[in-house]
């Protein structure tokens, strides 16, 4: 962590990657190199102020891309391929059996619903953006075409990358209600 100031650096943690904030400022949740296996990731999470890191998941499989919800009760991640969540305790863990190979994700402002995005393991460069509703397990498609999908400030529209072309749709940026009506394109690359 380096002040804004361009202050005094602090190191929190080694070999970690992808850190983020808690909304509150007092935490970072990042993924650190696997105890045992070095191709694995675990999820941690270390105070902003210092002191000891300290792992949230006890799973074998590989912990990435932490998200904290925006009103700070979850943390949401990859593990080995599919969505889960956590606690920011290390409690509560669930790792959704969708047999799914999720490559993003995003928290929708209301902190109940993540959009997901998923590779195709069979078609190169094909993607899709999903939601899921966590309190009713209910996964939606928000499109079939697209990934690194962000949620407007206000949750009603979703952006999106459109990665290659697909009947009609183009590379480029576009917007789509989060009923998955309403799709716009906003650049032509």
């Amino acid at each position: 962590v380096v002040d804004r100031d361009g202050g005094v650096d602090e190191r929190l943690a080694s070999l970690g990657a992808d850190p983020t904030w808690s909304p509150d400022g007092r935490w970072i949740a990042f993924s650190a190199r696997g105890t045992g296996d070095p191709a694995s990731a675990d999820l941690m999470v270390v105070s902003s102020s210092g002191g000891a890191a300290r792992a949230l998941v006890e799973s074998p499989g590989t912990q990435v891309s932490p998200r904290w919800s925006p009103d700070g009760t979850l943390i949401a991640f990859v593990d080995s391929g599919r969505l889960a969540v956590v606690q920011p305790d290390g409690s509560g863990l669930r790792i959704f059996p969708d047999p799914m190979h999720v490559t993003g994700l995003a928290w929708m402002p209301d902190s109940r619903r993540l959009l997901f995005d998923v590779s195709e393991l069979l078609a190169f460069d094909t993607s899709a953006v999903f939601m899921r509703d966590l309190e009713s397990g209910r996964v939606t498609v928000v499109t079939a075409i697209g990934a690194d999908a962000a949620p407007s400030p206000d949750g009603t529209r979703i952006a999106f990358a459109a990665k290659r072309e697909c009947g009609y749709y183009v590379r480029g940026i576009y917007v789509v209600g989060v009923d998955g009506k309403q799709l716009r394109r906003l650049t032509n690359h």
